[in-house]
């Protein structure tokens, strides 16, 4: 159990917190601000009228 926890422990920090070269982001946020949008433009595209 040991083993998941630290597996856990490091997955979560290279996620949250290791930033990549080029990047302002961690992959996280960088994955929830696209995500943020996408649904903007979807939601877009549905307001649109025919």
């Amino acid at each position: 159990m040991v083993e998941y926890v630290i597996a856990s422990a490091v997955l979560a920090f290279l996620l949250f917190f290791l930033v990549w070269p080029g990047s302002d982001l961690a992959p996280v946020w960088y994955f929830l601000d696209q995500l943020k949008v996408a649904l903007q433009k979807f939601v877009y595209s549905l307001s649109t009228a025919f």
